[in-house]
C-alpha cells in the first residue's frame, strides 16, 4: 500500500504544470482505499494485471495472500474493481511469460473476481 501511495505522490509531483505524456502503474494489487480516486485526478493509468489464475480470490493460492497479509487486506487484493468503479483508467495486461498471453484469460479473471470483479461486461471488454 505504501508503495502505490509512493508512487501515486511521485505522479502528483511530477505533473505540476506538465500536460504531455501518461504514466502507469503497473502490478497494483494493494491499494489503500484512500488512494482509489487518485488515480483519476492525476491521470495515472491502472493496470493491475489479472491474467494469472492465482490472481482470483478463490485460487489455491489465496490462503498464501490471506497469512500474507490478512484477511482484511486479501479481501481487496488486485482491487480492478474499485479502482475502475473510483473512475481509474484500468487497463488488463499480460505478464507473460509467468501469466497466459491470451487476452481472453484476463477478461474472464476481471469479472470473477467476486467483490473485485468488473461488473459489466461490455466495459471489460473496453479495458483491453
Amino acid at each position: 500500500m505504501q508503495a502505490v501511495r509512493d508512487a501515486l505522490d511521485s505522479v502528483e509531483s511530477s505533473n505540476d504544470g506538465y500536460s504531455g505524456g501518461r504514466h502507469k502503474a503497473t502490478h497494483l494489487e494493494l491499494v489503500d482505499s484512500d488512494d482509489l480516486e487518485r488515480f483519476e485526478s492525476l491521470g495515472l493509468i491502472a493496470d493491475p494485471q489479472v491474467s494469472g489464475v492465482w490472481t482470483l480470490p478463490d485460487a489455491p493460492y489465496h490462503d498464501r495472500v490471506v497469512e500474507l497479509v490478512g484477511e482484511e487486506r486479501a479481501e481487496d487484493h488486485i482491487p480492478v474493481g474499485s479502482l475502475s468503479e473510483a473512475g481509474a483508467l484500468v487497463t488488463l495486461s499480460s505478464d507473460f511469460d509467468v501469466s497466459p498471453i491470451s487476452p481472453f484469460e484476463g477478461m474472464a479473471n476481471a469479472i470473477s473476481r467476486g467483490d473485485q470483479a468488473v461488473t459489466l461486461k461490455v466495459r471489460m471488454i473496453l479495458l483491453y
